[in-house]
């Protein structure tokens, strides 16, 4: 259409101040708010003028368009006319076109700044569309809308800022990296007329307007035609980089949080804790290589000052750098490894170069220092683990060797070398370390019993301490999920009753989350998130021979275990249901160490009651699976073939016959019984029986199986009991033949005559 055609004309230098003149009168703008808002941002590169001459057809163009009918009415571009209120008011010309240049960056912010959020950020979007086309103009552009987003931020409350803090940081980040080193070896700033590099300053005061010095600068460098590359840029994105760090407001409520997680963040505080990382990405780049050139003083600088604007103390220092180790299991986080260990870097030095009395505070139990560190020594890295030991070497040496944490980090420093080739070594490591833990009683030696033993105790008492603070961490609801999957699987041989018993309430609440009756193949939107999921499996997996002892009928650790034997939902995509986990735990070794009789039955029963309503093929085999590997007594399958018996006694099979029948007619119904699940329950139980080549005792079944038999023929109909009766019938052919192999009479006290059914 016209506009688009008279927007391709604003770039040729003969006719550009005729479409300006048509493209921001009345005649083409009225009434049309799209057309207005396209004009406007295409027409923003021509109100920037960097010829220094204030009677130029640049300044001319400019001056018009901002006495324009466009620039009266359009929200952005309103009282931009008053930039070129000061034109004749100074000898130098530079200084004249950076006053002027001010002023309509100051007036664009301020027009931004009053708009509603939502017509702010449409137009800030529009912007940044038109920096990232393909035009002449698009790269200094890009550079005037920095400007502007640099006076906007300031403005802003913290809900407001930190989505155009964001855009203003890739504005600048992306024009950092096309900047290349100095041709040549000669600083450009040594050359006559050059701006006074060294003694840029970068103050921690929040202001939005450029030092008039630099801003000259800036339209020196353009008017020069230099290309966007050219490091006579930086100083410019220095300033721009500084005004971010100082106008970035720090949350309150963020001082009041242990952990700094991006995962666990509200929205604003995710999007300040993200600004913070790559900040801190730029600066670490910029400040310990050759990229930075001849400005790396001036890129320290701005290390100081986001030090101490966003992280003034230990404690902050050190949960911002806390976050960056293991951001790597934060799959939130897109950090990259080498930020991670210059993090780690960072932190050596701040320890060497502090007191004690700090380091104490760092490696206390409730310091989250250490935790942090464990999950990073199980990165795939060896830099960053390598990196890692060092902190921990750094505490140690500055110690006074008051604190439990010292054992801890002594130990993973004196496995060096194993944990910098290994990501699996700390597992190892914290194996052998509480070790010790798993000794009942302390030995004592004969020459100085007293001495030896205080000494023994008091070593697991230290390591107690140690492990109930890291397991303090990981049940803490503060701490970040990952971090609590991290060391859980930093911790995973560590096990005993005392560590589950410690994981119980999280398993319940992880547990009561979990979706239980969904179909399968079905998902709860409402379920576990992967880490979650992972840190569910990682607790029921400690459902070993050393936490047996724990599965006492009324222990919390016995009902959880049965709950979740329970629950065949799967928690999230990509992970088998809790139900699945339980099963995989009851071993043959397992069952067997119960500590009960009655723990032993509670289980057995639980596994033939879930294998009753099993809700797919799948499950059932599990189950199946389970009951076919654990050692049975004959006592325990004959408590659960009674209870079928038991459920409707009858002193007949004429009697009982002639009660089923009144019962069916009285309830008018012609469905069968075995439809219910006692009976498909007893059908469970005998299948199981059938293919179990190994029960003890089995003489003791007998008598519920021609207890079953009986109940199969009181029924009126027969043939839909045919199958049971042929299972009760096999059951007995084969343990007749089992106790007596040879067909020999078998001795009365083994199995009387009596328990033999003839009326049968």
């Amino acid at each position: 259409g016209l506009v688009d055609t008279l927007i391709s004309l604003l770039h040729r230098s003969d006719v550009s101040q005729a479409a300006a003149d048509i493209l921001t009168s009345e005649a083409v703008l009225q009434d049309n708010h799209s057309v207005q808002d396209k004009v406007a941002v295409a027409i923003l590169p021509l109100m920037f003028v960097v010829v220094p001459d204030a009677k130029s057809a640049e300044v001319t163009t400019a001056a018009m368009v901002a006495r324009s009918y466009l620039c009266q009415e359009h929200p952005l571009l309103k009282g931009v006319q008053q930039a070129w209120s000061h034109l004749s008011q100074s000898s130098d010309v530079n200084d004249v076109m950076a006053t002027a240049n001010q002023g309509l960056v100051s007036h664009l912010a301020g027009n931004l700044a009053t708009m509603e959020p939502d017509m702010r950020n449409s137009m800030v979007q529009k912007l940044l569309k038109v920096t990232s086309s393909s035009t002449e103009n698009s790269v200094d552009l890009s550079m005037v809308v920095s400007f502007i987003l640099a006076h906007l931020i300031g403005q802003l409350v913290q809900d407001d800022q930190g989505a155009l803090c964001q855009q203003a940081l890739d504005l600048v980040r992306n024009r950092l990296q096309l900047v290349g080193p100095s041709a040549g070896g000669t600083p450009w700033w040594k050359e006559k007329g050059s701006l006074d590099v060294q003694a840029m300053k970068f103050p921690l005061a929040k202001v939005q307007t450029m030092p008039q010095s630099l801003f000259v600068h800036y339209q020196k460098t353009t008017y020069r035609g230099l290309k966007p590359d050219s490091p006579q840029f930086v100083p410019v994105l220095l300033w721009l980089a500084n005004n971010i760090i100082v106008n970035l407001h720090v949350p309150q409520e963020l001082s009041a949080q242990q952990w700094w997680s991006q995962q666990t963040a509200d929205p604003s505080q995710k999007a300040y804790l993200s600004l913070l990382v790559q900040l801190f990405d730029l600066l670490v780049t910029f400040t310990s290589g050759t990229a930075a050139d001849h400005h790396i003083q001036h890129w320290r600088t701005l290390m100081q000052n986001f030090l101490k604007v966003h992280l003034p103390d230990t404690t902050m220092l050190f949960r911002f750098l806390s976050m960056l180790w293991v951001c790597h299991t934060d799959n939130s986080s897109k950090t990259r490894a080498l930020v991670q260990v210059r993090a780690l870097h960072m932190a050596a030095v701040f320890i060497n170069n502090t007191g004690e009395k700090t380091v104490a505070e760092l490696l206390s139990k409730e310091s989250r220092v250490l935790p942090s560190l464990l999950v990073t020594l199980q990165h795939k890295v060896p830099a960053v683990r390598e990196a890692a030991v060092s902190v921990l070497q750094a505490l140690l040496e500055r110690s006074d060797g008051s604190t439990c944490g010292e054992v801890l980090a002594k130990r993973l420093v004196h496995a060096r070398e194993e944990l910098i080739a290994d990501s699996n070594h700390l597992s190892q490591a914290l194996h052998v370390l509480f070790k010790p833990l798993d000794q009942p009683k302390v030995p004592v030696s004969k020459a100085s019993p007293g001495k030896h033993k205080q000494k023994a105790e008091a070593k697991q008492a230290v390591l107690q301490a140690v492990l109930d603070s890291l397991l303090g961490h990981v049940t803490a609801e503060e701490t970040p999920c990952h971090v609590k999957l991290g060391l859980l699987e930093a911790l995973h041989l560590v096990n005993s009753q005392g560590v589950l018993a410690a994981l119980l309430p999280m398993l319940d609440t992880l547990l009561g989350k979990c979706p239980q009756g969904l179909t399968p193949g079905e998902y709860s939107t409402h379920g576990l998130t992967p880490d979650e999921a992972a840190i569910l499996h990682h607790i029921l997996m400690r459902y070993q021979v050393p936490t047996v002892p724990l599965l006492q009928p009324s222990h919390q650790a016995l009902q959880l275990f049965q709950k979740a034997m329970g629950i065949w939902g799967k928690p999230c995509d990509g992970w088998e249901s809790p139900q699945t986990m339980a099963l995989k735990q009851i071993t043959k070794e397992f069952f067997s160490c119960l500590p009960s009789p009655a723990v032993r039955q509670t289980l057995l029963s639980t596994l033939f009651d879930l294998q009753v309503i099993a809700p797919n093929p799948h499950v059932a085999k599990e189950i199946s699976h389970v009951l076919k590997v654990i050692s049975l007594q004959a006592e325990e399958v004959a408590v659960e073939l009674k209870k079928f018996t038991q459920s409707a006694p009858s002193t007949s099979v004429r009697g009982a016959k002639k009660l089923r029948r009144e019962t069916l007619q009285a309830k008018g119904t012609q469905r069968s019984a075995t439809d219910s699940e006692p009976w498909r329950r007893v059908t469970v139980i005998l299948e199981m029986l059938q293919n179990k080549k190994k029960v003890r005792n089995l003489q003791l079944i007998v008598p519920p199986l021609f207890a079953i038999l009986a109940r199969c023929l009181e029924e009126e109909q027969q043939t839909p009991v045919e199958y049971l009766k042929q299972l009760v019938l096999t059951c007995l052919l084969n343990t007749c033949e089992r106790l007596s192999p040879d067909n020999k009479p078998l001795p009365p006290d083994v199995l009387p005559g009596e328990q033999f059914n003839a009326e049968l």
